[in-house]
């Protein structure tokens, strides 16, 4: 296994299939909906290699997570890609993600990125559990 990737998407079916292919890839993939269940699974102690995330979320949105994951001491070192419609709001938001992509991503620019982000001794140390709300 190459490293684990958290995916933040509202739609189901983008979320299915960005994992889908980063599992093809030879990476673990988790994903969830909102950034309100991202900071849980990361504040439960799961600490993905890289974080793909949308902008436009239900109950916190991207921005706000960004936020939120800059200010936090043990967090804020893991890598985020943004893919989003409107990306420019994590740049007019003063926000520095590792990587801005506009919708409709290339699957393989995210492989790219995971690729960059993981590595064998990153994912040992990795607990990754997929939450039963997860999507994919």
């Amino acid at each position: 296994m190459r490293g684990h990737i958290l995916v933040i998407e509202d739609e189901p079916d983008i979320a299915a299939c960005v994992c889908e292919y980063l599992r093809g890839e030879g990476f673990a993939a988790c994903a969830v909906s909102d950034g309100v269940q991202a900071l849980a699974h990361l504040r439960a102690g799961n600490r993905p290699g890289a974080i793909i995330t949308d902008l436009m979320l239900p109950q916190l949105s991207g921005v706000e997570l960004l936020s939120r994951l800059s200010e936090d001491p043990i967090l804020c070192h893991i890598p985020v890609m943004v893919v989003s419609a409107l990306p420019d709001l994590a740049v007019t938001a003063g926000l520095r993600p590792e990587q801005i992509l506009m919708k409709p991503a290339d699957l393989d620019d995210l492989g790219a990125f995971a690729a960059r982000h993981c590595s064998s001794a990153r994912a040992a140390d990795a607990a990754f559990a997929v939450s039963s709300s997860s999507a994919a």
